[in-house]
């Protein structure tokens, strides 16, 4: 599961998205990442830029690195991106 916070939301607020991360203890895997300086609509340029890597690399990290074909992590964040806070809990025992 991803969950993507915006750090200025006003609409969905901080301890909401830590009570999603709380409800999925059963999960294989909960990754969180936060976009610094975002608001909920994304409406700057390089929040939205932030948005889509995040997307597009939890996809692949998803669907590649179950097949043990993960990029290096130093060519998976583009120039553009806003600056990113992030945290990765797999399940334990996986």
């Amino acid at each position: 599961m991803l969950l993507v916070e915006s750090e200025h939301d006003k609409i969905v607020p901080h301890p909401v998205l830590g009570n999603y991360r709380n409800a999925c203890i059963d999960a294989l895997s909960v990754t969180y990442r936060k976009i610094l300086l975002a608001d909920h609509a994304l409406s700057e340029e390089r929040s939205r830029s932030s948005y889509i890597s995040i997307l597009v690399h939890w996809l692949e990290e998803m669907m590649l690195g179950a097949r043990g074909h993960l990029r290096s992590k130093t060519s998976m964040v583009p120039d553009s991106a806003g600056p990113i806070h992030s945290s990765s809990r797999p399940k334990p025992g996986a």
